[in-house]
């Protein structure tokens, strides 16, 4: 299987969108980009075809992204997408220039490394994990966007919130790779050897894990930076697409 692809410009810049999106949603982003960018659609996101449950469902984002990347050059990942950016980067090193991590939740930085941000984390997450356990998925879609950022549920049309409640189960995937670390990302002195320049952007209205995870990465990557967006929230590609893309700009 292959992903469904999206090219702008001279596709400089590999691209890897958030959870329960497309690469459509970062045109805005790619369009400002010197020498533009190429994207894909995740796993039962957009025009890709599903999950194939046969690998966990990081690990298949991750070669789809091998598939779109066979040649050195920058990446960026945003959300979940910027976990699957950093695990390409360590996987594939000699295919990424740069990477730009664009609040990746790795929660297995916390589980790992910082246990009181990771209860804090857990607790603010069990109301979404208790509507899944209990079958209602709309309401867990409802809380994971309450959480994460978005539209505010009440304001969707009703395909909307059947679509993301289908996509629920995804969620509970991705914590294969970001909570469980079945990369091993996060694997003693794994991170200390990433040789690539590496950006993490943060929104300053974010869950505080964001920030907490930020923290980790910081302490484990060599000359890793951060840069903080006041005003903006997780969804800063979309809501602040030209501070992010001048705060990228090398």
């Amino acid at each position: 299987m292959r992903p469904h692809a999206r090219v702008w410009g001279d596709g400089a810049y590999l691209l890897i969108h958030c959870a329960l999106a497309h690469a459509g949603v970062l045109s805005p982003l790619a369009e400002r980009l010197p020498g533009g960018a190429v994207g894909f659609d995740l796993p039962g996101h957009g025009k890709s075809p599903p999950w194939d449950a046969c690998q966990d469902y990081q690990a298949q984002a991750v070669a789809w992204a091998a598939a779109m990347r066979d040649a050195p050059g920058p990446v960026l990942g945003h959300s979940f997408g910027g976990t699957v950016a950093l695990r390409f980067a360590l996987d594939h090193p000699e295919r990424v220039t740069r990477l730009v991590l664009v609040e990746p939740v790795y929660f297995a930085a916390l589980r790992v490394h910082d246990a009181p941000a990771y209860a804090a984390y857990q607790a603010r997450f069990q109301p979404i994990l208790d509507a899944y356990e209990g079958g209602d998925f709309h309401q867990m879609a409802a809380r994971f966007t309450a959480m994460w950022g978005g539209a505010p549920w009440a304001t969707l049309p009703a395909r909307f919130k059947d679509a993301l409640a289908r996509q629920m189960p995804l969620i509970i995937a991705q914590g294969q790779g970001i909570d469980a670390d079945t990369g091993g990302v996060f694997a003693p002195g794994r991170l200390g050897a990433l040789g690539c320049p590496v950006t993490l952007l943060r929104g300053s209205d974010s869950d505080a894990s964001v920030a907490a995870i930020h923290a980790v990465l910081m302490r484990l990557i060599p000359g890793a930076v951060e840069h903080v967006i006041e005003g903006a929230g997780h969804m800063s590609p979309m809501t602040h697409t030209d501070e992010l893309a001048r705060l990228i700009q090398p």
